[in-house]
Parts: C-alpha cells; sequence; structure tokens
C-alpha cells in the first residue's frame, strides 16, 4: 500500500472507527493475558523487574488512548485533509497529514506514560473517598467554561487550520500538538476515570470513548454535556456517601 493511498484510507472516519474497535478488541487480549503469570514474567524480561508494573500499565493505558481518542480525532483529521486536498489541485504544497496525527498523539502518549507510571505506583479504588473525588471533578468540569473552550475548538478546527495554515511539517506538528491539547482540555477529566474503573475496563472504555464521540460530533452536544456532568455529580456524591455514611 503506498502512502498516499494509506493516506486516502485515514481520511474515512469511520474506518478510523473501526480500527480503534480493533484496538479496543485487542486491548481485551491484552486484558486476559494481564491474568496469566506468562505476562508478568514477560514483562519482567523487556522491562526489568523495578519496571516491570510500570511498564505494563504504560501499556494499557496507550492501548486505550489509540482506542478511544482517535476516533474522536477522526473529524479534525478528515477536516484537515479536506484543506491539504484543496491545497494541492491548486499546486500548494502541503504537509502529510500524518504529521498532523504524530503531534496529536504525542500530546496523548504522554498522559498515557503519566497516567501508567501513576498507576504502577498509586491503587486509586483502594484509597478512601478517591473514586468518589474523581467522579464529581470528573463531573463539574463538564460545566467548566475552559471544558466548553476546548469543545468547541475541538468540534470546529476549520478556523484555527486556516488562520496557522504553514506548508512546513515543524508548524503542522506544532497544530497537532495544540489540537492534542484541546483534546486533553475537552477529554482528559473524562479519561482519568479509567483510574476509578480499571484500567482496560471495556464496558467503561465503550461508554466514555462514545461520550467522547458524540460531544465532538452531534449538531448540539450542549444538552448531551450537561447530563453526563450531572449523572457524573450524582454518582460521585452517591459513592462519597457510601464510603463516609454507610
Amino acid at each position: 500500500m503506498t502512502v498516499d493511498r494509506l493516506l486516502r484510507t485515514l481520511d474515512q472516519p469511520r474506518r478510523l472507527i473501526w480500527a480503534a474497535f480493533g484496538a479496543i478488541v485487542a486491548a481485551g487480549w491484552a486484558t486476559l493475558l494481564a491474568a496469566d503469570p506468562m505476562a508478568h514474567d514477560l514483562w519482567r524480561s523487556l522491562c526489568g523487574p523495578a519496571h516491570a508494573a510500570s511498564g505494563f500499565h504504560m501499556a494499557m493505558w496507550v492501548a486505550m488512548v489509540f482506542a478511544m481518542m482517535l476516533p474522536s480525532a477522526a473529524p479534525m483529521i478528515s477536516t484537515y485533509m479536506d484543506i491539504a486536498e484543496a491545497a494541492r489541485r491548486k499546486a500548494i504544497p502541503v504537509a502529510a497529514p500524518a504529521v498532523l496525527v504524530a503531534g496529536y498523539l504525542v500530546v496523548w502518549l504522554g498522559f498515557s506514560v503519566a497516567a501508567g507510571v501513576l498507576q504502577a505506583r498509586i491503587d486509586v479504588p483502594q484509597i478512601p473517598g478517591a473514586t468518589g473525588v474523581l467522579l464529581l471533578v470528573a463531573g463539574l468540569w463538564q460545566f467548566a467554561p475552559l471544558k466548553h473552550a476546548c469543545l468547541t475548538r475541538c468540534r470546529t478546527p476549520m478556523p484555527y487550520f486556516l488562520s496557522h495554515w504553514s506548508e512546513r511539517a515543524g508548524d503542522v506538528f506544532r497544530i497537532g500538538l495544540r489540537q492534542g491539547l484541546d483534546c486533553l482540555g475537552c477529554c482528559g477529566a473524562l479519561m482519568m476515570l479509567m483510574f476509578a474503573a480499571g484500567a482496560m475496563n471495556l464496558l467503561w472504555m465503550a461508554a466514555l470513548g462514545l461520550v467522547m464521540i458524540l460531544e465532538k460530533t452531534m449538531a448540539r452536544p450542549q444538552r448531551l454535556v450537561q447530563m453526563v456532568g450531572a449523572a457524573l455529580v450524582l454518582l460521585g456524591l452517591a459513592q462519597l456517601g457510601l464510603e463516609f455514611f454507610a
């Protein structure tokens, strides 16, 4: 498959979504392997005994990022490719969309590394009140002005692309970084819920992934954003109530 054909394939958001579903299936196999003592021996041999836990958790978080965040990035990637195709028709040089995606993924891979290291050292569900606090923070963040500003930029990247357009790969990489940071501001709090749910919890992965896709693709997502926020706040209060007042 040539590079141009591969890029045309990536221009189809539906294909990205199906690829992400494949990543979820692969993550399910990783979960099964995690229950096998041989998997822990493999990680010890690859990372060394001192870093086996961190390496394993980082790999799981990277798998979740590919499974959950690439589908939500499909509209942004498609928008860039539409502009790039129009530029090519006018014989204007353009950077490959893969450069944009690389910048976007750098942000989320950095998040994955940090999350994996943290989870290897802290068992969040075992800390009294931690799960309830995470639910409350994620729910309240749904109503935060910064969340809505980041979501707006994620939903409509065209103005930013046009105002910062460049044919240089370094500039496009920085555009991808900015898009990744906006996506992190929009979805990072929801991703943090995986600390409470447990990395590789497929049910929570599917639910949160669907919410993030709908927030970025629905014509009017405000009601969904608010409903998810209210539900998470109620779940957080209920969890805290069960832990401290039951």
